[in-house]
C-alpha cells in the first residue's frame, strides 16, 4: 500500500496545529481533503471513461530549471493559443475526466465564495509576478500536490516552518524506488487523461521543481526532452523568496509566522534552490541528456530574442505549431521593448543571504552561462 501521501498529510496537520493552532489546522484538513478527493475520483475514469488508458505519450517535453527562471512566462506564451494539453489551475486539483465534468459548473461559485472574481488574476494567488486565477494556465508540477510529493508542500502547507527538513519531497530522485514509481504512474495517468480530454498529443509540461526528478522522468518517459531555463542565481533566489514572502504574508501574516521561523525558512529555501542547480549540473556532467534531449534557454535570451527562442524550441521539439502562435511570439517580443515591471523583488540581504555565499555555492552557474557576478539592484526584469 502506498502510504506516503497519508504520512505527509499527517505531518502537515501536526505542523499546522503546532505553528498556528485551530484555524490553520482546519484549513489544512480541508486542503488535504481536496487532495484526497482529487486522487480518489480518478477511479471514476476506470468505469465511465476508459479511453484514456490506451493513449500513448510520445516524446513529451518538460520545461525545467530553477523557479523564477522565466518558466511561467515561456510556458504561458507557448500555450496561449491552446495548442497543447495544458491545465487550468482548478483542473490540476481534479485530474479525473469524469469528476471534472461534474464539478465544472461549480468552480465559479467556489472561487466567488473566497471573495474573488472567477476570472481575476488575483483570485487564488496574487503574488509579486505570478498571478494565478482559477482559469489561468498553471504548471503540471502542481499535480504532485495530490500525492504530497513536491516542494509545493513546503510553500502551501505549514510544514515549511518545521525545525526539521522534509528531504523526501525535495530530492525526488533519491526517494525509495516504490515511491518514485508510484508518483510517475500517477503523473503518467494524469497526462493521458488530459491528452484524451483535449485531443492534443504534444505534451509541453512546466515542472521547475522536477529538475530534481529528471532521472525518474527519464525512466517513465525514455524519449522525453527537456527545455532547461537558466537565469542568474542572484535573480532567481531573490525573486523566488520575494514570491514566497508575499504568499506567507497573505495566508498567515508575517507577524504570526515570526521572524525566527521566517529566517529559518529562507535558509532552507536557499539550500533547496542551490541543490536544484547542483543536481542539474551533475546531470550535465554525467552526460545523461544528449543534444537531442536538452535545449537550454538563458533568461537574457528570452528577453532579448524571444522569437529566436520560440523558433529554436519548435525546431528542437519538432512540434507542429500554428502561424497564430508564432505571431503571438512576434507581438510579445515587440511589447517587451517597452514593458515595465509591476513588482519589485527584495534584495538577497533581506533574506540573510550574502553575495559571496551565492558565488561560492553556485559559481559554476555564473561561469557556465556567462552571468555577471555583480549582484543586481532593486530593479528587476518583468518576466519571472
Amino acid at each position: 500500500m502506498d502510504t506516503f501521501p497519508l504520512r505527509m498529510g499527517g505531518r502537515t496537520l501536526s505542523s499546522a496545529w503546532r505553528h498556528f493552532g485551530l484555524k490553520q489546522s482546519v484549513m489544512q484538513l480541508g486542503a488535504l481533503g481536496v487532495a484526497a478527493v482529487g486522487r480518489g475520483t480518478m477511479a471514476l475514469d476506470h468505469v465511465f471513461d476508459r479511453g484514456w488508458k490506451s493513449i500513448p505519450i510520445e516524446r513529451p517535453t518538460f520545461i525545467i530549471g530553477a523557479p523564477r527562471s522565466g518558466t511561467t512566462f515561456f510556458h504561458r506564451q507557448m500555450t496561449c493559443t491552446d495548442e497543447f494539453p495544458h491545465w487550468q489551475t482548478w483542473e490540476l486539483l481534479v485530474p479525473s475526466i469524469t469528476a471534472r465534468k461534474l464539478v465544472r459548473p461549480l468552480v465559479p461559485l467556489v472561487v466567488s465564495a473566497f471573495g474573488a472574481g472567477f476570472d481575476s488574476d488575483e483570485a487564488l494567488f496574487d503574488g509579486d509576478g505570478h498571478e494565478t486565477s482559477a482559469t489561468s494556465v498553471e504548471e503540471e508540477e502542481v499535480l504532485f500536490l495530490l500525492r504530497m510529493d513536491t516542494q509545493f508542500v513546503n510553500l502551501f502547507m505549514p510544514v515549511a516552518f518545521d525545525d526539521e527538513d522534509a528531504p523526501e519531497i525535495v530530492y525526488n530522485d533519491a526517494q525509495p524506488e516504490a515511491q518514485r514509481r508510484a508518483s510517475m504512474r500517477f503523473f503518467e495517468a494524469c497526462l493521458k487523461r488530459q491528452i484524451h480530454l483535449t485531443g492534443k498529443r504534444q505534451v509541453l509540461a512546466k515542472m521547475p521543481y522536477s529538475t530534481l526528478r529528471v532521472r525518474s522522468l527519464l525512466e517513465a518517459f525514455p524519449d522525453a526532452r527537456f527545455v532547461y531555463m537558466v537565469r542568474s542565481p542572484f535573480e532567481t533566489l531573490r525573486s523566488h523568496m520575494t514570491l514566497h514572502r508575499g504568499f506567507f504574508a497573505s495566508r498567515y501574516g508575517l507577524d504570526k509566522v515570526g521572524k525566527d521561523k521566517l529566517a529559518h525558512y529562507w535558509q532552507r529555501r536557499y539550500r533547496y534552490n542551490v541543490a536544484l542547480y547542483r543536481y542539474f549540473e551533475d546531470i550535465l556532467q554525467e552526460g545523461l541528456l544528449g543534444p537531442d534531449q536538452l535545449y537550454t534557454i538563458r533568461f537574457p535570451d528570452l528577453l532579448d530574442d524571444l522569437l529566436g527562442v520560440f523558433d529554436g524550441v519548435v525546431d528542437f521539439t519538432g512540434y507542429t505549431v500554428s502561424d497564430a502562435l508564432r505571431q503571438r511570439a512576434v507581438e510579445q517580443a515587440e511589447r517587451q521593448k517597452t514593458y515595465k515591471a509591476k513588482h519589485t523583488n527584495l534584495d538577497l540581504d533581506e533574506f540573510g543571504i550574502e553575495r559571496e555565499r551565492v558565488l561560492d555555492d553556485l559559481g559554476f552557474v555564473f561561469e557556465r552561462y556567462g552571468f555577471p557576478t555583480t549582484a543586481p539592484g532593486m530593479a528587476d526584469h518583468p518576466e519571472d
